[in-house]
């Protein structure tokens, strides 16, 4: 199949339009009109990855994080993006880039994460974060903090992860909570007075000590352990639409001792 049928497969279910004004999607290296017969899918196009990708032979990245994020002013070996893009333009690699489209879309990955958290709750504000990364949910019966941080380590694999709760200032049970994969403060303001606890990662330390204040706990899972999922996700996807060889390329380089 050609490039561009790929793309408007993925198109089809995790638009390209759907993304964050700040954020750089889509086909980011390469020829739309190539023949793709193999197809690696990784977290980040860093240099493991793409030495995966040449062994393999494969002939496009599919990666969540954009390999070109800021504006390039130079392409050469003795620049740390420039070395991967030079790398992979020897090697006839093309590379499509998934990143807050597949965090928004219907289906994608807070969706994808939700599931796997096996949690009985019924979504809320629906509407208002429709193509959007944030998820509201009320759960059926009310859980303790403990148990919720209980669920999230156990279903998403997670040895260790970061809570926010101080019985002075939040609730010990919780009945809403809302969640974003990565980076999600950006929506605490959004978030603060809908739901007893937030989902997210990347907690800075005043951030954490604003919310307790303001009477919202917290679960800090992660970027890494929160989107390591859109691996799965995609993988699962193209074999449902496509009859391309898939290789699923994970990579942890933090490390808890």
């Amino acid at each position: 199949m050609k490039l561009t049928e790929l793309i408007d497969k993925l198109n089809e279910k995790f638009p390209e339009n759907i993304c964050e004004s700040w954020d750089n999607v889509g086909l980011l290296l390469g020829d739309k009109d190539k023949d793709v017969k193999k197809v690696l899918i990784a977290l980040e196009v860093n240099s493991k990855a793409i030495d995966k990708a040449i062994q393999e032979r494969v002939d496009v990245i599919i990666s969540h994080h954009p390999l070109i994020f800021k504006s390039l002013k130079k392409i050469t070996k003795d620049d740390m993006i420039g070395s991967r893009i030079m790398r992979l333009l020897k090697n006839d690699i093309a590379v499509y880039a998934m990143h807050t489209n597949l965090d928004s879309a219907t289906g994608g990955l807070n969706d994808y994460v939700f599931k796997l958290l096996d949690l009985d709750a019924k979504r809320m504000y629906e509407d208002e974060t429709k193509n959007r990364p944030l998820r509201y949910f009320d759960l059926t019966k009310k859980m303790t903090i403990e148990e919720m941080v209980k669920v999230v380590k156990e279903k998403l694999n997670i040895s260790q992860l970061r809570v926010i709760y101080d019985e002075y200032y939040t609730k010990k049970d919780i009945k809403s909570f809302a969640l974003v994969t990565g980076s999600g403060m950006d929506f605490f303001n959004e978030v603060k007075d809908k739901v007893d606890l937030f989902i997210t990662a990347d907690v800075k330390y005043h951030e954490a000590q604003d919310a307790l204040e303001q009477g919202v706990s917290i679960i800090d899972f992660g970027h890494l352990e929160s989107e390591v999922h859109a691996v799965d996700l995609l993988s699962n996807y193209l074999k449902e639409i496509t009859n391309v060889q898939i290789v699923e390329f994970h990579n942890n380089p933090v490390y808890i001792y």
